[in-house]
């Protein structure tokens, strides 16, 4: 063997092999009808040998309309390995849009949740060159029948309508107003007389007093307890104004009420 040397081969017949990877398009890949496509994501499985990479992106069906569309490979791939694709499916969802233009009325407790609208409705948000509008006539509610201030008011009774309505969907309006109490006054009530004492405080016969504007089949009563009567001076006199201060409601139905003290004009100082 010393006497000779040795020329190394090149041998043509060589071969590396693709390594077989799986890549799963993500599903629950979504946007919202009118925006840009997001990028669409996969994951690979084994993973890439470090350093490598794939080239390219996963695409979808064409289509801008709300529905479900397929994810393929696309121009995903590197030549160094040999993928088998698992599809998934892209959304296209509707896109809301709101209502603006409307106005809720207050009004004074009767019983009812019924609310008055006002105003010319109109979409917000609808994509440039969309065909889309309002068709209905506004209904409003309270969310109960009580007096209250600031009461959520849901309107209902609009949809919509146009050649590309289907790629929209309607976000429920809620709006504010106030039901407010019924105000009561009192009737039949007396003052009483006294002998001059030299201030201004004095008594009041509510025997036959009597709470004027009270709706029907509600409950609501006049509590005296805590009340004070005044003249408005201190002198002798007959038919002087006493001023009736501190009654208040009581019974089932009297927080959608308010009271109206009443002022007396029978007074008398002897």
């Amino acid at each position: 063997a010393g006497n000779y040397s040795l020329t190394q081969p090149s041998l043509t017949d060589g071969e590396i092999i693709a390594k077989s990877i799986t890549v799963t398009a993500n599903s629950d890949q979504t946007k919202v009808y009118g925006a840009a496509d997001p990028v669409l994501t996969y994951t690979v499985a084994p993973d890439l040998i470090t350093g490598d990479v794939l080239t390219g992106a996963l695409a979808r069906a064409t289509g801008e309309n709300v529905g479900t569309y397929a994810i393929s490979q696309g121009t995903l791939n590197n030549t160094n390995y040999n993928i088998t694709f698992v599809p998934a499916n892209f959304a296209i969802t509707a896109k809301p849009l709101t209502i603006s233009g409307l106005t809720a009325t207050s009004k004074t407790y009767d019983q009812t949740t019924a609310a008055a609208i006002i105003g010319t409705p109109s979409l917000e948000g609808v994509v440039g060159g969309d065909v889309v509008t309002l068709t209905g006539t506004p209904v409003g509610a309270f969310a109960d029948a009580k007096a209250e201030a600031d009461k959520p008011v849901t309107v209902s009774g609009l949809s919509l309508a146009g050649d590309d309505a289907g790629n929209y969907s309607l976000t429920p309006l809620i709006l504010t107003a106030n039901i407010n109490k019924v105000a009561l006054t009192v009737s039949g009530a007396t003052s009483n007389s006294k002998t001059y004492d030299g201030n201004t405080t004095t008594t009041a016969n509510f025997g036959s007093a009597v709470l004027a504007g009270i709706l029907d089949g509600e409950t609501v009563s006049l509590t005296t307890t805590n009340y004070s009567a005044t003249f408005d001076n201190k002198n002798v006199g007959t038919g002087k104004t006493v001023t009736i201060s501190g009654l208040t409601l009581d019974g089932a139905n009297a927080g959608n009420y308010s009271l109206t003290q009443p002022s007396l004009t029978d007074g008398e100082i002897i």
